[in-house]
């Protein structure tokens, strides 16, 4: 059945997580923003796939310097979906399981060889055109990896690379409201929500830039 109502309600709340995911995107993206940053030439990129841009290794010396600034072991990797690709067909990590596992190698599998609980990939694409005008399609996460410690339980004193505040209403982040105009013989309907992104610990975090080319 047509539900007017309900389509509105979630197209604008999905307009609202995209949102959401920009910011942090933008956040995490930014070498400014962060304790531990690194810019990869052309040689070390780990789209050149050689020995000296194994991805691995990258990300242990990110993860001893996190280690050694913060007093904590990063458990968070996140990659757009270029460096994903580039990661996981790198000669490097290929032949690290090739005798050990006949899966295709995923987020789960590099988890396990960059030492962290998991491993983020990034696929969100978004149009930066003008309404009317030809699309411009780009991913919303530039090609880098994030390696961080991001607290499991959040509290005051308890560091971490990212926090996310949310302003809950009924224990709800978003609230919709619904009225209606005579004068233009429609109902409305707006969804709000407050939250902000923040890096509380930057020596939580590694930012590797460059890192396809």
């Amino acid at each position: 059945a047509i539900k007017p109502d309900v389509d509105a309600t979630e197209t604008l709340t999905e307009r609202i997580l995209m949102r959401r995911e920009a910011d942090l995107l933008t956040l995490v993206g930014t070498a400014a923003n962060w304790a531990n940053t690194t810019s990869l030439t052309s040689t070390f990129a780990w789209s050149a796939n050689t020995s000296l841009s194994n991805p691995i290794l990258f990300v242990d010396s990110a993860s001893s310097v996190i280690a050694q600034n913060s007093g904590k072991l990063p458990n968070t990797v996140a990659l757009d979906d270029r460096t994903f690709r580039a990661a996981k067909e790198h000669t490097a990590t290929v032949d690290r399981v090739k005798f050990t596992s006949a899966d295709s190698i995923g987020p789960a599998i590099l988890a396990r060889l960059f030492g962290v609980e998991s491993v983020l990939v990034s696929g969100a694409i978004q149009n930066t055109g003008q309404e009317l005008l030809s699309e411009t399609m780009a991913y919303m996460m530039t090609d880098c990896a994030f390696i961080a410690y991001v607290e499991r339980s959040p509290g005051l004193r308890k560091p971490s690379a990212l926090y996310t505040l949310e302003q809950m209403s009924e224990g709800n982040p978003y609230r919709v409201k619904k009225w209606r105009e005579e004068e233009r013989e429609g109902d409305f309907i707006e969804v709000n929500t407050k939250f902000l992104h923040v890096a509380p610990a930057t020596q939580c975090a590694y930012l590797i830039v460059n890192t396809v080319q």
